[in-house]
């Protein structure tokens, strides 16, 4: 009897285990977002500074980042932060006419773009770039960053 309680206080337990994992999974967003856009802002950025696809993904695999592939293609430091901006713009559009994402979630990434561009034109950077493919910026850092104390 003992053993019979047990294995079934066990199964239960897993049961109740696979379940709490499986419904905490289901309140995340979908995983792969990023890639989708990824593939829109790349040609975006092809489209916009006039290249090949094909040549914008080659200098990506071999390291090189998308604000490097503007820098090398006549964009300025100084104008980099906007015409990042735009292309990420142009790539939620794209993404849009395919149907590859909704209207809603156009607006919403549309809308959370605008206030991070705003955030960092505010901001006082001292490194003019940064190394994650995202032009200038040092994070929020503490207490909303941007030196406030």
């Amino acid at each position: 009897m003992k053993k019979i309680t047990l294995s079934v206080l066990s199964a239960l337990f897993a049961l109740w285990i696979f379940t709490s994992v499986a419904s905490a999974q289901g309140d995340q967003p979908p995983q792969g977002g990023r890639t989708i856009m990824r593939e829109y802002t790349i040609q975006a950025l092809a489209e916009k500074l006039d290249l090949q696809m094909e040549d914008v993904q080659s200098r990506l695999d071999a390291g090189d980042y998308l604000w490097q592939v503007a820098l090398d293609n006549g964009i300025t430091e100084e104008t980099l932060p906007d015409f990042m901006q735009e292309i990420h713009e142009d790539a939620v559009a794209l993404a849009l006419a395919d149907g590859a994402i909704t209207q809603a979630q156009a607006e919403l990434m549309l809308q959370r773009m605008a206030a991070r561009h705003e955030k960092s034109q505010s901001c006082p950077r001292t490194d003019p770039l940064r190394q994650d493919g995202f032009g200038p910026s040092h994070g929020n850092g503490r207490r909303g960053g941007c030196g406030r104390p």
